[in-house]
């Protein structure tokens, strides 16, 4: 046995790979905010920030439950890259203990103020992306490198909701825009590659000649014209061109989704899924840019489609699918995670509804709001003990 693989095993489980810690946080994080979120909409409690209640659970929903499945994914995706060991033991222990002291500061940091938040907060992201950056850099191959760039422009989105808070310059509103391009991008990216890869695999092993579209020049095109209509939004978000460039985008995603071969894989839960956040990313893009053209305001809609739908079930997705091949299972959604699946686009679909009726919104932002927290309790339920168990053979 070679040192490496001694080191290793004395390794607690828990801290072997980064999606360990990452994707349980992330799945705890997500009841957490949400139960807080309702308890005070209700009464209940207050949200004792420095950040206004809204800007507080946007902040934690991006940076604290997108941020945590982010860093899982690629802190197990980068070996894979690379052919290099994986982040473990203390100093996957000591990066993961920062993020969920982010998480701990921003909620208390009425009382620990703003600058105190931002530097307990803000240096987790750019730690990743430079050990993304390092690992991508020494292994020499450069074309996973605009990820590295992507999380490193994650951290400047959060500076700029944190910038507001300590200077009083409204820029809040930019961080939470231009995060949610940068995760738009990053999912058009790993998306783009993963959806049709796994797609592939599976048709082949089950005889079809059928087969998706794998990554191409039009994906390229796609993804930077999405970049240029994203950011128009990011900086000019009432502007009709811009409106009108996020339908194209919206489009033009909804044509690569077309060729990912939907029709022969929907057997396939795992798959589906995968599919499925991807249309309603689509879905919401579309959907933006007709509200911006239109001016028509009820943004919380389109922004809720991109985010619910195609941000959280990519999540739920993802995060199923790794936990069980990078733990030596079959790669086979359960009953339970079926039940994951339907819970979420069940959460997006009452979260629609409740923008689009006064009578019924209350009770339908409850029920969304169950389903989120179902979806991320079974998710605990099922794969939270394979997080401290030996990977089987």
């Amino acid at each position: 046995m070679s040192d490496a693989n001694i080191r290793l095993n004395k390794t607690p489980v828990f801290l072997r790979n980064g999606f360990r810690p990452f994707f349980l946080g992330s799945a705890i994080i997500a009841i957490l905010n949400t139960v807080i979120w309702i308890a005070y909409l209700l009464g209940f409690i207050e949200i004792n920030s420095i950040f206004s209640p809204t800007n507080w659970h946007l902040h934690e929903m991006i940076f604290g439950f997108i941020g945590a499945a982010i860093a899982g994914f690629l802190l197990t995706a980068i070996p894979n890259w690379t052919g290099r060991p994986p982040l473990k033991g203390l100093n996957l222990l000591s990066l993961f203990l920062l993020w969920v002291l982010g998480r701990i500061v921003i909620f208390y940091s009425e009382y620990t103020g703003a600058l105190f938040a931002a530097l307990a907060d803000l240096p987790f992201f750019f730690i990743l992306s430079l050990y993304i950056f390092r690992e991508i850099y020494i292994q020499g191959n450069k074309k996973n490198l605009p990820i590295a760039m992507l999380v490193f422009l994650f951290g400047i989105a959060n500076g700029l909701m944190h910038l507001e808070t300590n200077l009083n310059i409204e820029t809040a509103q930019y961080g939470h825009r231009f995060s949610l391009i940068l995760i738009s991008v990053l999912v058009m990216i790993i998306g783009g590659r993963i959806i049709p890869n796994f797609t592939t695999s599976w048709l082949k092993n089950n005889g079809s000649r059928h087969l998706p579209t794998l990554m191409n020049k039009f994906d390229l095109f796609c993804i930077f014209f999405s970049i240029f209509a994203l950011f128009s939004w990011g900086i000019l978000p009432e502007n009709k061109l811009t409106g009108i460039a996020i339908v194209v985008s919206g489009i033009l995603n909804g044509i690569r989704l077309s060729r990912w071969k939907f029709g022969a894989i929907y057997t396939n839960p795992m798959l589906v899924i995968l599919q499925t956040a991807y249309a309603w990313l689509v879905f919401g893009l579309l959907l933006l840019g007709w509200f911006i053209i239109i001016s028509f305001e009820q943004y919380d809609l389109p922004i809720h489609a991109i985010t619910v739908g195609g941000f959280a079930s990519m999540i739920i997705a993802v995060m199923t699918r790794a936990s069980l091949g990078h733990t030596g299972r079959a790669i086979r959604a359960s009953k339970l995670t079926i039940s994951c699946y339907i819970f979420i686009n069940l959460s997006v679909i009452f979260r629609l509804l409740a923008s689009l009726t006064d009578d019924l919104r209350n009770e339908l932002l409850f029920l969304s709001a169950l389903a989120w927290i179902l979806t991320f309790l079974v998710f605990i339920y099922q794969y939270g003990p394979y997080y401290f168990s030996e990977r089987k053979s």
